[in-house]
């Protein structure tokens, strides 16, 4: 079909100039046709320099002429055989709302202006404009003597233009998901954060590293049904599983505990799957979740007089009962022989034994708080006291978290390079708190191209520093 349709209603007559026009007018059928109007839109006219008679036809018929003024559509009117020219005289004849329609903010009409449409200069254009689009498109329906006329075909023809509308989305998406996945150079890489194994660190940094002589505490992981990694710190005198209390395994006199290198060691792992060489330029520790750990933590300490209760977790805790019973060498526990009240404000509470204790003696005994929960430990007087923990610090670097919910931490002077089939895990750093808490990290990298690789996300329990400055 050469021209559109023809209805014998027509009330919108589209007349533009085929170069630099056509598209334009192709765009305000479509709105107008949407609207309700009955819109006659040529799309291709002129054949061999001969009009076709259906366009006089449907100017007569027309109420309206809307001329598209695209750049230089009136230079050639002063030929008396161009087509554009005949169409808008034919309107002017006809005596026919006469709707100009703009795409430029200034118009210009040629001075060679043909006298037959030297009135053009004198009625007010319409601006098409790209930032207000759908205002200037219900400037012009205003603009119009013609009102929309609602036909069921109009229905039919919209719907099918959002079926076309979706069926081109999905195909756009779909091709510009395909193109980023062939063009992203991030493709390929895998980037995986996870707990460094203490017989690594031994191997990696040549030092000898054990729970008594490194630190209290050392660190297991788990992986959720979300493949989500989750760290958390165990040790030899307290139990500390997540979800749980926290309570006393083994009180071995401890004496002096003072910032003990308890530090987890996270490892990173950059894997090259990608023939095209990676090469990041910078590294950065994000968190976007810390908040205190409320799971309750005490630790017990014996000598030969006393009883030290130390409340080492977040929970507040005022007041509580100790129960306790000291047994000599053979003897089997039947019952707590001695009780006495206790009030841990701040964090510390010391209590004087029934009497003092022997060599080969054992303690039992328990905490009980003001809500009923307790807190077993048990403990011998063995002079095997542990009186210092040795500090040691890897070559690594150690970030010291804030009380922040989002926080973030670059890594200094960072530089990886990967070719196909590499793997560097060479990168590990440590979380140092000041307060037991949870948090959630992850690690972004950058590439020389400014594209971003991300890590998976941990979650790691961490036991504050200065939870584990205790005193005798």
């Amino acid at each position: 079909m050469n021209n559109c349709y023809l209805h014998n209603d027509v009330q919108v007559f589209i007349s533009y100039r085929r170069e630099g026009g056509r598209d334009v007018a192709r765009n305000i059928y479509d709105r107008l046709s949407l609207a309700g109007f009955n819109t006659f839109f040529d799309y291709n006219s002129m054949q061999n320099g001969v009009i076709d008679p259906q366009i006089y036809k449907a100017i007569e018929k027309a109420t309206d002429f809307v001329l598209i003024l695209s750049k230089d559509a009136l230079n050639r009117c002063y030929n008396s055989d161009d087509w554009v020219r005949k169409e808008i005289e034919h309107a002017l004849l006809q005596n026919k709302n006469i709707v100009l329609l703009s795409t430029d903010e200034i118009v210009e009409f040629p001075d060679n202006l043909p006298e037959s449409l030297r009135t053009l200069r004198s009625r007010q254009v319409t601006f098409l404009s790209q930032v207000y689009y759908d205002r200037s498109i219900e400037q012009l329906k205003s603009a119009l003597v013609s009102k929309p006329v609602k036909y069921n075909h109009i229905f039919y023809y919209f719907l099918w233009m959002f079926v076309i509308f979706i069926i081109v989305c999905v195909l756009w998406f779909g091709m510009s998901f395909l193109s980023s996945k062939n063009n992203n150079p991030m493709t390929g890489y895998q980037a995986t954060a996870f707990l460094m194994r203490y017989d690594n660190l031994r191997l990696r940094y040549d030092c000898d590293i054990n729970d008594t002589s490194f630190s209290l505490f050392h660190y297991d992981d788990s992986i959720d049904q979300q493949s989500v990694m989750h760290i958390y710190p165990v040790s030899d005198y307290i139990d500390y599983q997540p979800g749980q209390t926290a309570k006393l395994v083994s009180a071995n006199s401890i004496m002096t505990i003072k910032n003990a290198n308890h530090l987890p060691t996270i490892q990173l792992k950059l894997h090259s799957m990608n023939k095209q060489t990676l090469v990041l330029t910078s590294a950065e520790l994000q968190i976007d979740e810390y908040r205190y750990d409320d799971q309750p933590a005490f630790c017990f300490t014996i000598s030969d007089h006393k009883l030290e209760v130390y409340n080492i977790g977040a929970l507040v805790v005022y007041k509580g009962v100790i129960e306790y019973s000291i047994l000599r060498e053979g003897e089997s526990f039947t019952t707590f022989k001695n009780s006495q009240t206790i009030n841990l404000n701040p964090d510390h509470a010391s209590i004087r034994l029934s009497r003092p204790m022997q060599p080969s003696d054992l303690i039992v005994g328990r905490l009980v708080l003001q809500d009923g929960t307790s807190y077993g430990f048990r403990g011998d007087n063995t002079k095997d006291k542990l009186t210092d923990v040795y500090n040691y610090t890897l070559p690594i670097p150690v970030f010291d978290l804030k009380n922040d919910k989002n926080q973030s931490y670059k890594f200094d002077d960072f530089h990886r390079s990967l070719v196909k089939g590499e793997i560097d895990d060479d990168v590990a750093f440590q979380l140092r708190t000041p307060n037991n808490c949870v948090c959630r990290i992850r690690l972004k990298l950058v590439s020389s191209q400014d594209k971003i690789l991300y890590s998976n996300y941990l979650y790691v329990r961490c036991i504050g520093t200065s939870s584990l400055s205790l005193e005798k």
